[in-house]
């Protein structure tokens, strides 16, 4: 996934979201905060397996990059310190550059994310309402601009 598509996902987060708005019901609002949780989600585990597959094809040879993608990064679980070993494996000055430059509020909706898609996926009930998850889909969305501009 480039960018573009990157991009693409993302205004499709955003358009549905502004959608679930115009759902007077707040519990259906609710349950669709859930299925942007589980978007959200894979938006950032996508991009963050395209930042780090981007790294590695100008540093190393297309099977390296392909064993990366393929069973490195498909096991990452998105926690916080995983997203840092991850990241510090390849570089550990950009790794402690982002760790101490990306604001910690978009650190926490990352995290927020990841959390809730976790009890979403063990059918829990979050407890997520819409305006809380546009807030998370947002803070995320920077944190991985800041990741994609960063880790070249």
């Amino acid at each position: 996934m480039r960018h573009g598509q990157r991009k693409s996902l993302e205004n499709r987060i955003d358009m549905l979201i502004e959608t679930a708005h115009s759902v007077d019901d707040v519990q259906v609002q609710s349950e669709i905060a859930k299925y942007i949780c589980v978007l959200s989600f894979g938006f950032i585990e996508i991009s963050l397996r395209d930042i780090i597959c981007q790294y590695c094809s100008v540093r190393a040879q297309p099977p390296i990059v392909e064993f990366v993608d393929q069973k490195v990064l498909r096991d990452m679980s998105l926690r916080q310190e995983r997203i840092w070993e991850m990241i510090g494996s390849l570089d550990q000055e950009k790794r402690e550059y982002l760790e101490k430059n990306i604001d910690d509020k978009l650190k926490d909706d990352v995290q927020s994310i990841v959390n809730n898609r976790h009890q979403i996926a063990h059918g829990e009930n979050p407890g997520l309402s819409l305006d809380r998850m546009k807030r998370y889909h947002k803070g995320a969305c920077e944190f991985i601009s800041q990741v994609a501009k960063d880790f070249r």
